[in-house]
């Protein structure tokens, strides 16, 4: 898949655990990793925190059903580069991508001012 401006999507492998994630994560060191907050076996939040310790250089997109303060903020505590919410359009997600393969960061629809504030402490 092509984004804006010449950048390759490619995805090249599919987890359905954190454990397994990690495992990937370790073997092909991604560029970008995309995560769901709520895996079988433990929260996304920790897996993002887990990856960036061992990997510094990924950069990781929060893709989940929560679109609560406490969620978005944790994410970007632990280090996620981005958060979209799982109900957004595919072009959301597609500019999401864009942004976090640029080096931004991604956080869609209007944020509430308790996330913002939450944010500003990191």
């Amino acid at each position: 898949m092509t984004g804006e401006r010449g950048i390759m999507i490619v995805v090249d492998r599919e987890a359905g655990t954190a454990r397994e994630a990690l495992r990937l994560a370790l073997d092909l060191k991604p560029e970008i990793s995309l995560i769901d907050i709520s895996l079988p076996d433990q929260s996304g939040i920790h897996l993002t925190r887990q990856l960036g310790h061992l990997l510094p250089a990924i950069r990781v997109m929060i893709v989940s059903v929560h679109s609560g303060n406490n969620y978005i903020a944790e994410s970007f505590q632990a280090g996620a580069r981005g958060y979209v919410v799982k109900e957004s359009v595919p072009e959301t997600l597609l500019e999401a991508l864009c942004v976090i393969a640029k080096g931004g960061y991604f956080l869609e629809g209007p944020v509430p001012p308790q996330t913002i504030e939450r944010l500003k402490a990191l």
